[in-house]
């Protein structure tokens, strides 16, 4: 019997066509194996570190971090968590919930560029999330769209050096695909009482966070990845909270990539 998680029962993407969709993404670039997915979060934005000391890995308040690093893991100081340290509640429902699919994880400082980092060559799906304290506490949202703007200070207390993504001067940009898989999944029960929601980019969105949505559906425009998102969860003020949210956020991803699968 094929694994299909319960919230994709009778849409008709299951693992046979997950197989498909590995076949075609492997096989496009010579190799074998899983499909690829990156999971990022962000770490905390306001550490409340001495002036010219911003403690960029602190992980104590943003879910999105707290959800992907084990417990206690974070670090306050420059240097990034060790990728041992990448077992935290939602790594662990991803891979036990989806064995099939190779699973990595990132966690990024919340300073201007810090997407940089992301080998989108490495991946056929790129999953970022960010955290989002306006939405209800039992929603998570999928954005449709990004926009192309950069504006305000980061962790560091720097400005962007432009107020575009590098040179280029579109205003927004959408991959119709991925806007499809989410508007597909709107509506959709999650564990613990959350539901999963469509989210259209806003022009307000000039963020960091916006920045890494922004260069991951380009990448995916470009044919770079085949598919990218960006998740909106909601606070988790404790640890609880964060297992609870790690569930529903990781049935979510599931059901993304599987629907992926179809494109």
């Amino acid at each position: 019997m094929e694994w299909v998680p319960c919230c994709l029962m009778g849409t008709g993407v299951g693992a046979a066509a997950m197989r498909a969709w590995e076949r075609r993404a492997l096989g496009a670039q010579g190799g074998a194996g899983k499909v690829r997915v990156l999971v990022t979060g962000f770490h905390d934005f306001e550490a409340g570190a001495e002036p010219g000391e911003a403690t960029y890995y602190e992980c104590k308040v943003n879910p999105t971090a707290r959800m992907v690093v084990q417990k206690n893991a974070g670090t306050a100081n420059h240097s990034p968590p060790a990728l041992t340290a990448y077992n935290g509640d939602l790594p662990t429902y991803l891979r036990q919930a989806a064995p099939d699919v190779a699973w990595d994880f990132l966690t990024l400082p919340v300073v201007w560029g810090t997407s940089g980092s992301i080998k989108y060559d490495d991946y056929d799906v790129v999953i970022n999330m960010g955290q989002n304290s306006g939405l209800a506490g039992n929603q998570v949202a999928m954005e449709l769209g990004a926009e192309n703007s950069r504006r305000g200070a980061d962790v560091a207390g720097r400005l962007p050096p432009t107020d575009k993504n590098e040179d280029i001067m579109d205003t927004g940009i959408a991959s119709p695909a991925c806007d499809r898989i989410c508007t597909a999944l709107h509506g959709t029960p999650l564990p613990n009482g959350f539901t999963a929601i469509t989210a259209p980019e806003r022009l307000a969105n000039s963020f960091i966070c916006n920045e890494t949505h922004y260069r991951a559906v380009r990448a995916a425009l470009d044919g770079v990845i085949g598919h990218g998102y960006f998740i909106h969860v909601p606070d988790a003020p404790s640890d609880s909270d964060v297992a609870v949210l790690a569930e529903a956020v990781g049935a979510l991803l599931v059901a993304i990539v599987q629907k992926s699968a179809a494109y």
